[in-house]
C-alpha cells in the first residue's frame, strides 16, 4: 500500500453508514415480527408527530433528514394506511399540516415498546457509560461536521 491508499473499511463515514443501514434493517424486521406495518422511515415521522402534531411536510423533512418529495410519498402511504391526515394551513394555502388519526395515535402504545426492545438488544454489547459516551460523541461530531459544512 502506498501513502495515498485508503481502505473503505477504515472510513468513519462508511462505518456510520453501514451501522445505520444495519440498524434500519433490524428495526424493520423487529417491527414486522411484531405484526406492525410501519417502516423505519414512517417510524421517524410518527415520532415527530407524537411529539408535536400539525407539523408541515417541510418540517417533517428537516426533522427526519429526508427530502420533501420523499416525505410527500411517505405521507401518502401513511394516509392510505389510516395513520395520518392532511389539513391545509389556514395561514398558507400552499402548505399542509400533518395530523395523526386515532389509529396513528394508538399505534404509539404498540410500536414504542417494540422499538425500545430492539434498541436495547442492539446496544446490549455496550455498558451504560459506553452508550452515553457513544451518543455524546456522535452528537458532538454531528454538530462539528454540520458547522464545517456550513462554512465556505
Amino acid at each position: 500500500m502506498n501513502e495515498h491508499s485508503f481502505r473503505l473499511e477504515d472510513s468513519l463515514g462508511y462505518a456510520i453508514a453501514r451501522t445505520a443501514r444495519t440498524l434500519k434493517f433490524g428495526l424493520r424486521r423487529a417491527v414486522q415480527a411484531a405484526g406492525l406495518d410501519v417502516t423505519p422511515e414512517q417510524w421517524g415521522i410518527l415520532c415527530a408527530l407524537w411529539e408535536k402534531e400539525g407539523r408541515s411536510q417541510s418540517e417533517l423533512a428537516e426533522i427526519t433528514i429526508k427530502d420533501t418529495a420523499n416525505i410527500t410519498r411517505m405521507i401518502d402511504v401513511m394516509e392510505n394506511k389510516g395513520l395520518v391526515f392532511r389539513e391545509k394551513d389556514p395561514l398558507d394555502r400552499r402548505t399542509y399540516k400533518i395530523f395523526l388519526t386515532k389509529q396513528g395515535q394508538e399505534l404509539q402504545n404498540r410500536l414504542v415498546p417494540v422499538v425500545q426492545c430492539f434498541i436495547e438488544r442492539a446496544l446490549s454489547c455496550l455498558g451504560r457509560a459506553e452508550r452515553d459516551d457513544l451518543m455524546r460523541m456522535i452528537n458532538k461530531l454531528y454538530v462539528h461536521v454540520n458547522d464545517l459544512a456550513l462554512k465556505p
